[in-house]
């Protein structure tokens, strides 16, 4: 059963997302408290590897991996490629492309084939659209969860027992880099960037979800978790402007992302009512591709002035709500001409079966 509660709570991460991505409210005070707000300097990026996780536990027992890959594929990379191409061609009529550098053949290579999160360099991962080094690093994941899940479906329990271990190592080696760097990029590419630290959230997530299925999970313990949760964004929400980053990304948003993931595994009325109304499953419906689309949508708006005249002759506020409601625009659009495009692709492919069984028939 789908748990609306959890697609109001992608809407609400995306939009954190989007919020810490809009820069230009630094330049106005009263805006500051909205940029720098608990989606800021905590990586919330970690709820959707979580949740990605959190999901595989429905995998499809029966699903070859060259389905399954071919599935996530198509979910992932379409829209990704749309936008290398038009960074492309707005660097190359910039001339920000060197066509003689071999670095950023190697850059472009990479992104293109969505391995630009094991390149080791913070350039290269970040390159063209910026937060598209998510799903690099959430491939990676959906491989590795594919062969992990097989074998636990095929009756080896002793393959939860290595995933607690190495969820336990990949957490502790977050760790560890968050304290020997604390501010610089270098903690900032392996606790965020990485793929084994996407691999930590993921593994979270896959757990919380077999731990959550327990039948002795009732009631009362989901509105303690509820509790909890909201305790722990609190707590990070305060902790965050005294902690370097690297430790807020560390040591706070994964056990506060995880008491939420928790907490509304499954639904309540409460939780219902606030995260799965229609609106917000509406927004949740279309995170995953409001979250690729927004960096390089208001890249442009900013280019054409749009967002400065606002925020300056109307207000900040105004401004965001412009933005955030034209990257849900091309969100929607790209959302519902893929899907118009699969059905006519599987159409074409179905029709000419259905007319060759005719004739047999007859």
């Amino acid at each position: 059963m789908r748990n609306k509660s959890v697609q109001g709570l992608r809407a609400l991460f995306a939009i954190g997302v989007f919020l810490s991505h809009s820069y230009f409210l630094k330049e106005y005070a009263y805006s500051t408290a909205i940029f720098n707000s608990f989606f800021a300097k905590s990586a919330v990026v970690s709820f959707f590897f979580m949740i990605s996780g959190f999901y595989l536990i429905n995998l499809n027992k029966d699903i070859k991996f060259g389905a399954y890959l071919k599935k996530k594929i198509l979910r992932i990379y379409p829209l990704h490629l749309i936008i290398i191409i038009m960074m492309l061609t707005i660097n190359i009529l910039g001339n920000a492309f060197d066509f003689t550098s071999f670095k950023s053949w190697i850059t472009l290579i990479l992104n293109m084939c969505l391995l630009q999160t094991w390149s080791f360099s913070l350039t290269i991962a970040t390159s063209f659209n910026t937060v598209a080094w998510f799903l690099s690093s959430l491939l990676f994941c959906y491989i590795v969860g594919y062969w992990l899940m097989k074998k636990v479906s095929a009756g080896e329990t002793k393959e939860w027992k290595y995933t607690y271990i190495i969820a336990a190592i990949l957490l502790v080696f977050k760790c560890i880099v968050a304290l020997y760097h604390p501010n610089d990029n270098t903690g900032y590419y392996y606790c965020y960037l990485f793929p084994l630290a996407g691999m930590t959230d993921f593994l979270i997530g896959l757990i919380i979800a077999k731990t959550t299925m327990n039948k002795e999970f009732s009631d009362n313990k989901r509105g303690t978790m509820q509790t909890l949760a909201l305790l722990a964004i609190i707590i990070t929400i305060y902790l965050k402007n005294y902690l370097p980053p690297n430790y807020c990304r560390a040591f706070l948003t994964i056990p506060a992302t995880a008491l939420i993931v928790t907490a509304f595994a499954k639904e309540t009325r409460f939780s219902r009512l606030v995260f799965g109304n229609k609106l917000m499953v509406f927004i949740g419906d279309l995170s995953f591709e409001f979250y690729l689309i927004h960096s390089f949508a208001m890249s442009i708006i900013d280019k054409f002035g749009i967002t400065k005249f606002i925020a300056a002759n109307v207000s900040p506020f105004v401004a965001l709500v412009v933005n955030m409601l034209l990257c849900m625009l091309g969100a929607f659009i790209y959302k519902n001409l893929a899907e118009w495009t699969i059905k006519k692709v599987e159409n074409i492919k179905i029709k000419p079966e259905v007319i060759k069984y005719g004739k047999q028939k007859n």
